[in-house]
């Protein structure tokens, strides 16, 4: 009996692998060319240090250091102008708010003469404008930071005595327990601002500015911190 031969399918047929085109010279040159720009780069960052000794330790660039810092520090100064100026400008609206308020809750406990609604609108006006203007503060040392956010804290008190005071005025007669509290709020508000105001001196005074003494007048200072003895614009350390 004669073999059928089989037929061989070309599907089944092995194909033999294909060949990936090689890299085109233009291409090549391409990522040589990127490669070198980042070694380029590496070494330009690397400028800033310089190598110290024989063991290859790495040490800051001097120049470039003494650099940053006299720029960090015209920044401080810079910004402790701005927070002196800002306080000159706020403080005497600040300083007729808090007498008003002294005028109508003694420190004793009792209470004045009653404000009037209008005054109280205008005493909450007056208060939002300068905490508008504390809002926002930009990024500054610790010492400054302390001062600025000081101050804000200061007008937040304020702001709530108003509001003690105004609630407590909602009636025939003055709410005793929330005059207290307007109070207490007042005078923990002036003593706020007294800790703001030394750290502003003292900022004023590490700056070369001189003395700078933007204190509150108020009856409720017994517990405040007070300006020095040194005349304001005095150059000399605390």
């Amino acid at each position: 009996m004669t073999a059928t031969p089989t037929r061989r399918r070309r599907g089944n047929a092995a194909r033999p692998p294909t060949r990936q085109p090689d890299t085109p010279p233009r291409r090549r040159r391409t990522l040589l060319v990127g490669v070198a720009v980042a070694a380029l780069s590496a070494a330009a960052i690397t400028t800033v240090v310089v190598t110290g000794g024989d063991d290859d330790t790495v040490l800051p660039d001097p120049d470039r250091v003494a650099e940053l810092e006299q720029q960090e520090s015209e920044r401080d100064v810079a910004q402790v102008e701005e927070l002196i100026t800002l306080t000159e400008d706020t403080h005497d609206a600040v300083a007729d708010v808090v007498g008003e308020l002294d005028t109508a809750l003694p420190p004793d406990g009792g209470s004045g003469p009653v404000a009037d609604s209008d005054t109280v609108g205008e005493w909450r006006d007056t208060l939002a404008d300068v905490a508008t203007d504390l809002e926002d503060p930009p990024s500054g040392s610790s010492e400054y930071n302390v001062a600025r956010t000081g101050l804000k804290g200061s007008i937040d008190l304020l702001v709530s005595s108003v509001s003690a005071y105004d609630m407590a005025l909602d009636g025939d007669d003055l709410d005793p327990e929330l005059t207290e509290l307007a109070s207490s709020l007042r005078t923990q508000a002036v003593n706020a601002w007294s800790v703001s105001a030394t750290q502003l001196d003292l900022l004023a005074v590490e700056a070369e500015l001189g003395h700078v003494h933007l204190y509150l007048d108020s009856v409720a200072t017994e517990d405040a911190m007070a300006p020095d003895a040194h005349p304001e614009g005095v150059h000399d350390e605390h």
